[in-house]
């Protein structure tokens, strides 16, 4: 043995420069291809792995049953990983719509969606990292268009807005649970092509227990392939059988709002762009109705009004009928003196004249017992004297 490590040694110390050159190239290259050995999977990120060759019992290319996390992860150089933003994402594309009438419109809309990790590695292989413009923007504008051309242009701006809302999300989760549904062992069975038939069950089922009879009857599909639709959701967990009857279950993961490529979280429409000349026409048309309530509003207010005024006349009326049955003259000359009083005390500067009559009250207040036009009342001028003229004096 030590014989043998002597001779080690000496070989080491015979080729040592070419060893240190190798050791030298080999840190060299190492250092220069660190990037591609480590890779950081960033916060809100997973990873894909591509491997090259496949050898010590690894298969070539994808990775489908293995998703890499957040962190430092490691590989061959020659391998490639790639980074998906698994976090909830916002996209606002544009798309010109007809609607029923034939009219264009621009409608902007933004959906908030998410890839689904454990779904990733399918995506990339079967979509790949494109996938918002390859899958989400045409199968958006589809569903878009299809629900808008059912309506007008001035439905749009009414309360019919939020049920498209609605409407085109429960499109957009039913066509990314059936169509893109990811799991290999569906993508090439019967099940995919007959997914718009399930998804008629499972709309069916969600309305209360029927059986297979009834469900081939109101699909109107053949009877001896409704049991296996049914079969085929009660093996997934969807539906559950009670005697002849299916009802619906809880479907879990395979839920239509969570399963597929994406997870859909919510569909809105941001604006709607008529043109100039139809929203121009729109718009009067909602002023005018504006002010067709305006102008009922005001009759309502005026017959109001005049029904107030009757009844505030009347009210008078009244008052005046059983008052006017209990003034007397002495009371009038009370209130008189009571005014004149309260006339006296205040502190503005003030004449007041008093009046020359029997009562003896201001000018203001006096002759309330008087009957008649008051300018009957007042004292005669009296007479200007003749004058003669300095013409007819006698000389």
């Amino acid at each position: 043995m030590r014989r043998w490590l002597r001779r080690l040694r000496i070989w080491i110390l015979q080729r040592r420069l070419g060893i240190s050159i190798t050791l030298l190239l080999l840190s060299m290259m190492f250092v220069y291809l660190i990037p591609d050995i480590f890779i950081s999977v960033l916060p809100g990120h997973a990873a894909v792995k591509w491997q090259r060759f496949g050898f010590f019992g690894l298969g070539r290319g994808t990775v489908v049953d293995h998703i890499y996390g957040e962190g430092l992860q490691a590989k061959w150089p020659w391998d490639l990983f790639y980074l998906y933003d698994i976090r909830l994402q916002e996209l606002s594309p544009s798309y010109d719509i007809l609607t029923s009438d034939g009219l264009r419109v621009e409608l902007e809309v933004t959906v908030r969606y998410r890839p689904i990790a454990s779904d990733l590695a399918t995506l990339h292989k079967t979509v790949g990292p494109r996938y918002r413009e390859v899958l989400l923007v045409p199968e958006i504008g589809a569903q878009v268009r299809h629900e808008i051309g059912q309506f007008r242009p001035d439905e749009l701006y009414s309360d019919s807005r939020e049920k498209i809302e609605r409407a085109i999300f429960d499109r957009l989760t039913r066509q990314f649970y059936f169509r893109h549904e990811p799991r290999r062992e569906y993508l090439y069975s019967q099940q995919a092509l007959d997914a718009p038939v399930r998804w008629r069950v499972l709309d069916l089922l969600r309305q209360g227990p029927l059986s297979a009879d009834d469900v081939a009857t109101r699909l109107g599909i053949d009877p001896s392939a409704a049991p296996r639709f049914l079969a085929e959701l009660e093996d997934e967990g969807i539906v559950e059988q009670d005697g002849d009857q299916f009802v619906m279950v809880a479907t879990g993961a395979r839920d239509p709002s969570t399963a597929g490529f994406l997870h859909l979280e919510d569909f809105l429409i941001r604006s709607i762009k008529l043109p100039a000349s139809v929203s121009e026409s729109i718009e009067d048309k909602l002023v005018q109705r504006h002010r067709m309530l305006e102008y009922e509003f005001r009759l309502t207010r005026e017959f109001l009004e005049a029904r107030r005024k009757a009844i505030e006349a009347d009210g008078i009326r009244a008052f005046q009928d059983r008052v006017s049955e209990g003034i007397s003259e002495r009371y009038l000359k009370w209130k008189g003196i009571d005014a004149t009083l309260e006339l006296a005390r205040s502190e503005n500067s003030k004449i007041v004249v008093i009046g020359a009559g029997e009562d003896g009250l201001p000018i203001i207040l006096g002759g309330l017992e008087s009957p008649g036009n008051p300018a009957e009342n007042r004292a005669p001028a009296p007479e200007t004297p003749d004058t003669e003229t300095p013409d007819s004096q006698s000389p």
